[in-house]
């Protein structure tokens, strides 16, 4: 995207406050002072509560609003790097919690300068000594031969990115997807504008499979392991994919500015090996205009749910069944400025299935699933283009084009607060748009594991957020993300 930046006054130091992110605009953006947050009270948890309407339905998503009304936030920067020359077009972090794993905490990221990286979050001080292949010894080994002080502990310093394996593109790259094998290894797809599709193994440090997928520009990648459908799913004879592969693992659903969405067959297998059937088991022609963006969710342990964003502002829906149907179940009329992105999540208290979508002009809206019927739930103005979202439990992170990100809550039937956090300048003092976001939990026992593993345990804490964030500079900055009430 080239949407203008807007350079601000402000400095960004590596703990932003709570205070800092004020909007001007009409548009309420919550901000409390360190002295209101300690007078604040939470609101009294009623443990007898039954299930009396769709926003609130069990103790712990009571527990949930109450500590979400709090909004005690706290974003501290991990660290920052130009790694790219264009805009970060799609950004994941990868955790680890295999002893024999190569790396402990990855930074997967694409960008419209054509190159897929993928980076390390290490401790500075961490010893890096090359294997064979050009791969990183295991941080767990480093971390053990770093230097000590006077007093025999670790000497320590902020964790930085490091370059771990590299592809290019002669043609800008526009989005990815990231899935494991099983096995330990974990594959990138990523399609972009030479119409193709890139399975990249990240410890086989090399292309596992191509596909020319599309008649223009990828746009989207998702990815379903078909390991969570019923048995009877799997090998049903209508069920997409299998009456081309019985043995395909997962599914592939792409998207194109040629207006189309397709689903292919694909097996994983130990070793990164990566096998995608020539032709796909479906091709979806209801869009009206360029599709710039998908997701797909599986439900019932037996269907998958697709949602593609035009640039008209659209949106289309499709059930694809284990009967074999694939049928439009809900349009979206253009009447937001372009979608820019969507994201699918699944309420885990009360198994609701909720889609969340970005827009140009400035706003996200959320949509509710349920018996193949969808609800325009509720939207939200945000002030800003929206060009980018992440979903973890009830909290939406939305990335735009001013160079704020903001987090927003949302009940459990996919009611958006109308008082949402904002950040500043989140990439930087120029304010470049963030045009890719990823948020990820350490939490419970791998949590500390990986955080301990990558050198870094000092920096993190067991339970906190991890967040990427990828700007239209090409800069990339990590931070974590705590509430202690997540």
């Amino acid at each position: 995207s080239n949407a203008p930046s807007h350079p601000s006054q402000t400095s960004m130091s590596d703990m932003f406050s709570l205070n800092n992110g004020e909007d001007s605009s009409s548009r309420r953006l919550h901000t409390v002072s360190d002295q209101q947050q300690s007078t604040i009270r939470k609101p009294t948890i009623n443990k007898n509560k039954a299930v009396v309407n769709d926003i609130s339905v069990t103790d712990l998503s009571e527990l949930r609003e109450a500590s979400s009304s709090a909004l005690r936030w706290n974003l501290t920067k991990l660290t920052s790097s130009d790694i790219h020359s264009h805009s970060v077009s799609g950004c994941f972090l990868l955790l680890h919690t295999e002893p024999h794993s190569l790396t402990h905490i990855c930074l997967v990221s694409v960008s419209l300068d054509g190159g897929m990286m993928v980076h390390t979050l290490e401790s500075s001080r961490t010893d890096e000594r090359m294997g064979r292949r050009g791969s990183l010894d295991s941080p767990a080994s480093a971390h053990s031969r770093g230097s000590r002080g006077s007093n025999g502990t670790h000497t320590s310093s902020k964790p930085k990115l490091k370059s771990f394996r590299c592809h290019s593109s002669s043609d800008p790259l526009a989005c990815l997807a990231v899935t494991s094998d099983g096995m330990g290894g974990n594959i990138v797809f990523s399609g972009g504008h030479d119409d193709i599709v890139l399975a990249y193994g990240i410890s086989s440090a090399c292309a596992l499979a191509s596909l020319y997928s599309h008649r223009d520009a990828v746009t989207g990648i998702c990815i379903i392991d078909r390991a969570s459908f019923s048995e009877s799913a799997r090998h049903s004879k209508s069920f997409i994919g299998s009456s081309t592969s019985d043995l395909s693992t997962h599914l592939m659903i792409s998207c194109s500015w040629d207006a189309t969405v397709k689903i292919w067959s694909v097996t994983l297998a130990d070793g990164e090996t990566v096998s995608i059937n020539r032709e796909p088991v479906a091709e979806l022609f209801d869009a009206d205009s360029s599709i710039v963006c998908l997701d797909a969710i599986e439900v019932q342990k037996c269907n998958v749910v697709i949602c593609a964003g035009c640039t008209d502002g659209s949106l289309v829906f499709w059930f694809c069944g284990m009967d074999g149907t694939k049928d439009v179940i809900h349009r979206e009329r253009a009447a937001r400025g372009s979608c820019s992105c969507v994201k699918w999540t699944t309420n885990l208290i009360t198994g609701d299935t909720i889609l969340f979508a970005g827009f140009s002009a400035g706003n996200i809206s959320a949509f509710l699933l349920r018996d193949k019927v969808l609800q325009a739930v509720s939207s939200l103005p945000l002030g800003s283009p929206v060009k980018c979202l992440d979903i973890h439990q009830n909290l939406a992170v939305v990335g735009c084009a001013d160079g704020g990100l903001r987090v927003a809550t949302f009940t459990c039937a996919g009611r958006l607060k109308t008082e949402p956090r904002l950040w500043k300048n989140v990439n930087g003092g120029a304010s470049p748009g963030i045009s890719s976001v990823c948020i990820r939990k350490l939490s419970g026992g791998d949590g500390g594991e990986v955080a301990k593993h990558a050198g870094i345990k000092q920096f993190l804490n067991d339970g906190t957020l991890l967040c990427s964030i990828g700007a239209e500079n090409g800069n990339v900055t990590i931070y974590e993300m705590d509430n202690n009430c997540i």
